[in-house]
């Protein structure tokens, strides 16, 4: 059975459900927004990621935070195949621009642009704003309260996980398996981790090998790693150089229109194709599947790469790619 997706579905009405009534009916709605918002993510940061044209330390942090929404992705695809349901890969898929799915940070509007101090600010620390300060500075859901209570929900529930159609890939901290309530937790719990940190650290893991998504964006916004100093977390570590960058125009709101370059068709084929590969495998359970989507994503980064080498017509910027389908 496939889970119905719906870009209209809110955390905050998610959360407005009493704890007593948030069954596998609420759990399965729920998860197919946590899949919307991994999917929301990997456009833009792959746009800033492609727009840098030099290698240092921004590029890598961006990659590793890339690497870790797509292992996100499979985690929660493996949560809802192993609850039963077929993962909506397709339908989770928002359009550019627009909110972040589920009401999340309301007053946001993500585009597609290439890497800036502005994009890092506005848009990227945005999405990956720890729970405590936004919900300070708002008042509205946050992607960690809901986390949260899709973990509670799942451990007074026990629903029964059958282990159907798990993949696996070594992708970031890498996509295991969801075969009982214990795995499924921990996944919950890594997702909100590498994203926000903890109320304590900015680490991503306990081994502080990696910092949270949101302090390593804010470290190339700053210019300087986030660490803990005298007791202290602050962004006063090595020095991360803002890179160079190429004059990518922002993608007008939805997608460019008119005769544009054929590299840019090739591209929004290639991403439906990797799409459609994602969604099948894990409607089937198949790796080779998987594998093919692996492949089409490495695709798409060298016709990005093209793509951004052609100028757009009357402007001192070259295109880049616009994530249609």
């Amino acid at each position: 059975m496939t889970i119905i997706a719906s870009q209209e579905l809110t955390i905050a009405a998610l959360l407005d459900v009493p704890e007593a009534d948030r069954d596998l009916e609420w759990v399965a709605p729920s998860l197919s927004l946590a899949l919307s918002l991994e999917m929301a993510t990997l456009p833009p940061y792959l746009a800033m990621l492609w727009s840098i044209s030099d290698e240092g330390p921004a590029k890598s942090m961006i990659w590793s935070i890339l690497e870790d929404e797509m292992c996100h992705m499979g985690l929660v695809c493996n949560m809802i195949s192993s609850l039963g349901f077929k993962p909506p890969v397709i339908a989770s898929v928002p359009k550019y621009d627009g909110p972040l799915p589920g009401g999340v940070s309301p007053k946001l509007i993500v585009h597609l642009a290439p890497l800036s101090k502005s994009y890092l600010k506005d848009v990227a620390m945005e999405i990956e704003m720890p729970e405590k300060p936004l919900a300070e500075a708002t008042g509205f859901p946050t992607i960690g309260k809901f986390y949260e209570a899709l973990r509670e929900a799942l451990e007074r529930i026990r629903p029964v996980f059958k282990g159907e159609r798990q993949l696996t890939s070594s992708i970031g901290s890498g996509v295991t398996p969801i075969r009982n309530l214990a795995e499924a937790v921990a996944a919950i719990e890594r997702i909100a981790t590498e994203g926000e940190g903890t109320t304590s650290s900015g680490c991503a893991d306990p081994g502080c090998t990696r910092l949270a998504h949101y302090y390593a964006f804010g470290s190339i916004y700053h210019g300087k790693t986030f660490e803990k100093k005298d007791g202290k977390w602050g962004y006063t570590g090595a020095p991360v150089p803002f890179p160079a960058v190429r004059p990518v125009a922002r993608i007008p709101s939805g997608g460019w229109s008119g005769d544009v370059p054929q590299k840019v068709r090739d591209f929004r084929v290639v991403y439906r194709q990797m799409l459609q590969d994602l969604e099948e495998a894990w409607a089937i359970g198949s790796k080779e599947k998987l594998s093919a989507a692996i492949r089409a994503m490495r695709g798409m980064t060298s016709i990005a790469e093209a793509i951004m080498t052609i100028r757009v017509p009357g402007q001192d910027k070259v295109y880049g790619p616009d994530f249609l389908i």
